[in-house]
């Protein structure tokens, strides 16, 4: 079934009527290019699903992922997001910011996209969550800019590991468990 903003109504209005509660809801090797921005907004507020995952899809227009849809998806349990194309194979950025970004509530994600998050914006991140403001289990995040000799704040409670010149993964560190 080819993705469309009618096929898409079709599934929540299904969903909704056998009272499913999604828990992850996944787009991975489809295409956009026949749904609307506002039907997949809508789409993804009438499922409401926990987890979300956006992976090598095709049709993508900076629409699609614009502030509302990606202030949505960061405030999911779990989300991924990577290789969304446009029509001529062009990545596709998400409107993922710094102030989005101080709205994440996602325990573990991925940002596998271009995004406007700034190097301020992800120390930012990073200081609340090493001071334990925010609670994170796993996240990578792929940069728009270089992380060679970029300094973050002192770790604390978090692991960090620069990945390749643009990728950062941040996980928590362990605490040993008493064993009685």
């Amino acid at each position: 079934m080819e993705l469309s903003d009618t096929a898409l109504f079709q599934i929540a209005k299904c969903l909704r009527s056998a009272g499913c509660r999604v828990r992850l809801l996944s787009f991975e090797l489809t295409s956009l290019a026949s749904v609307s921005p506002s039907a997949l907004l809508q789409f993804v507020h009438d499922v409401a699903p926990a987890d979300i995952v956006f992976r090598m899809v095709r049709g993508c227009t900076r629409e699609h992922f614009g502030a509302e849809m990606c202030r949505f998806i960061v405030t999911r349990r779990f989300f991924s997001v990577s290789e969304l194309v446009d029509s001529q194979s062009n990545d596709v950025p998400l409107s993922v910011d710094d102030a989005i970004l101080g709205e994440l509530s996602a325990s573990t994600f991925q940002m596998a996209t271009p995004s406007s998050i700034t190097v301020d914006g992800l120390r930012s991140f990073i200081k609340a969550f090493a001071s334990g403001t925010r609670s994170l289990v796993a996240a990578s995040i792929k940069t728009s800019f270089p992380l060679r000799g970029v300094t973050f704040p002192s770790a604390g409670k978090a692991k960090i590991s620069i990945v390749n010149e643009k990728t950062i993964n941040i996980s928590s560190m362990a605490t040993p468990q008493a064993v009685c």
